[in-house]
This record gives C-alpha cells, structure tokens and sequence, in this order.
C-alpha cells in the first residue's frame, strides 16, 4: 500500500520518521525506529531522538520545533563551546512501519538555529523555512558611511586578491597569532573574517582586533591547533578614504561623503 493509504487507514498506521541534518558536504542521519535503518540506501542511526509537537497557525513565525537528545549526539558534538554559525538544513521524513517498501515523504523542513546544552542532555532548536519569507528586505539609507557588504555583490571587491594564509604558531580560545599578521599594520584585519576548513566544511570567524600578531575572535574554532593554516581577510571600516587607499575601491563606494551634518528638517534654522 502507498503511504497515503496507510496514513489514513485505522489500524495500518505506524508512523517512523527520519531526521536528516545539512551543513555543507556532512549528512546526519537519524530515526526513531528500535534500529538502524536503511532506506533508500542510506543507513538511518538509531538514538533517543524527541521532537515537539508541530503546530500549524496563521503566523509562521511562531512555528518553532524543538528536538531533544542525549549530548552523546554525533551532530551536537561540534558545537559543544560554539552555538552554529553557518546554515544547517533539518529535512523531517516520515514512512510507516508496516509499508514493506517503506514509501518516505517529506513531512517538515527548516534550519537549525540554536544548539543548548542542559547536563547531558541537548535541545536542537529549529525554524520552518518558510520564516525567511517573514525577513524584511534591505533597504537603502542616506549615511555617510557605506553600507555595502565587504567583498559583496555590490563592494565588487574580489576577496580572492586579499587573502593571506598564515600558519598559526599559538592558539588560545579566540586569540589567535601568527608571524604573518605581523606583516600588516595594526587593525588591517579588523572587521574582516578568518576561515578553515575541516570535513569539507569552511568555518567562518569574525575578527573582532588586530594587534601585531595576535587576532581576536568572535567565536573559538573548534578543533583548531597551533601549526593549522587558516586564510585571513583583511576589514574596511567603511570610510571613503579606508575605501581608496586600502582597496583601490572608492568609485564603487556606497556612502555619502558629502552629506550635511546640519538637518535641515530638525527644527533649528539652517542660518
């Protein structure tokens, strides 16, 4: 019988579902049946997975499902110290027990946008991955500064041409240093981004301070070692002036220099 029939059939119906967690080329595979499962050639792991109630109502925003397990989790065990950064797809599947072709349709999808820790336990908090249709547009103010987005669509500058590859030679929590930082004067890669690759994922970190050869970090890179390579890239402050001298980028400049300091429509006479 196909999973409809069975869905809807009195006595039939033993739903299992399948949770499968997306963060670039890793897969997690889960399920809540007594055993691993092989479906449709992949082997589904079975642990003591629980999930919230779905709720369905007029306001998406407020359809938020929660998933608790034990902290012995493979997914959970890289953000232990460090809550997820970078985007991570939670695909829900569902197939029946009694269906021998073990028919699966996808029953919910969303994002992973919070991992706690309570004891020895974990609470993977996700969103429906209609929410994004909720999030405001950008929108375009007068202000001096430029509010482009550095190596951006609309920056143009090619990130490519900026980036450095250190070797780091200390690694402390979220400092950082490297001979190689040193080359730079101070703050020349502050408000820019470090990365480093494990397990064909790219984890990204914001630089927070430059001085000599030490960075600091927004967040700790899990795993990471003194002797690792990481690929460093420099910061604009978003002035005009950082804009020329710093990336030769200053006709694609998105702030407005020129603009009064006096507001004219404030109250206070202009003269």
């Amino acid at each position: 019988m196909s999973y409809d029939v069975i869905e809807k059939s009195s006595y039939e119906a033993q739903p299992v579902e399948l949770y499968v967690f997306i963060r670039g080329t890793e897969i997690f595979r889960y399920t809540t049946a007594q055993d691993d499962q092989l479906i449709t050639g992949q082997i589904y792991e079975d642990y003591n997975i629980k999930r919230a109630k779905i709720e369905q109502n007029q306001d998406i925003g407020k359809n938020p499902v929660q998933f608790d397990s034990e902290i012995s989790l493979p997914f959970v065990q890289q953000y232990i110290g460090t809550p997820p950064t970078d985007v991570i797809d939670i695909n829900i599947l569902r197939y029946h027990e009694t269906d021998d072709i073990k028919e699966t349709i996808i029953f919910w999808i969303g994002r992973v946008i919070n991992v706690k820790f309570t004891g020895d336990n974990v609470e993977i908090q996700c969103e429906p991955i209609f929410t994004s249709l909720k999030r405001p547009t950008l929108r375009r103010l007068y202000q001096v500064a430029c509010p482009h987005l550095l190596y951006g669509p609309l920056c143009t500058v090619d990130e490519t041409s900026f980036k450095v590859t250190a070797n780091l030679s200390s690694v402390n929590g979220t400092t950082i240093k490297s001979a190689t930082f040193a080359t730079q004067p101070n703050n020349y890669f502050t408000g820019g981004y470090v990365t480093w690759e494990i397990n064909n994922v790219k984890n990204k970190r914001f630089i927070l301070t430059h001085t000599g050869d030490t960075l600091v970090l927004n967040l700790p890179f899990p795993g990471i070692t003194a002797l690792n390579n990481i690929d460093v890239y420099p910061g604009c402050d978003h002035s005009l002036t950082t804009c020329a001298s710093k990336f030769s980028n200053n006709i694609n400049y998105g702030g407005f220099p020129s603009l009064p300091e006096k507001n004219p429509f404030s109250g206070s006479p202009v003269f």
